[in-house]
């Protein structure tokens, strides 16, 4: 029963394997330029760049990078008004797959790199694991905004 289990893990692994460099070759027709700046990104890689591409879709509709960490759920939304703060709204607001993909690139950045490790280190010590580790995907994303190439592609100067 284990050998057949197995047998199909490989076959599916196989499969997967196939579909994966096919969706690439997509991607890189689609969007190349687009697609290799993120992949430039540390921690994201072929998957997580080609989740990133079609989640945003298009950079030039956040005007501000604070927008595209809104939707990418690495803020909280806060309700405000007339100056005063009245506490944070829903934390289900914005895309699930992006908040996802910023999280894994984190944890893949931080594989083998001293100096990310000990930054999550002194996040760690201050606000806990978690929370260093959302801190650091929110600077990835940050990063991933303001990537000059990526601007200077969908804003030619004029």
């Amino acid at each position: 029963m284990v050998e057949i289990d197995l047998l199909t893990i490989e076959h599916y692994e196989e499969l997967l394997g196939t579909l994966e460099r096919q969706l690439e070759k997509v991607a890189e027709h689609h969007d190349p330029i687009s697609l290799a700046l993120l992949k430039s990104i540390q921690g994201v890689g072929r998957i997580l760049g080609m989740v990133i591409l079609y989640e945003i879709e298009n950079i030039a509709r956040f005007p501000r990078e604070q927008d595209f960490a809104s939707y990418c759920r690495l803020v909280k939304p806060s309700k405000e008004s007339n100056g005063k703060s009245y506490g944070h709204s829903g934390k289900k607001i914005g895309n699930a797959h992006l908040r996802w993909a910023f999280g894994e690139a984190v944890v893949l950045m931080l594989k083998g790199n001293k100096p990310a490790q000990a930054v999550l280190q002194k996040l760690a010590s201050k606000h806990g694991k978690g929370k260093a580790l959302a801190i650091l995907s929110h600077r990835l994303c940050h990063r991933s905004w303001n990537n000059p190439p990526l601007w200077s592609l969908k804003f030619p100067p004029s």
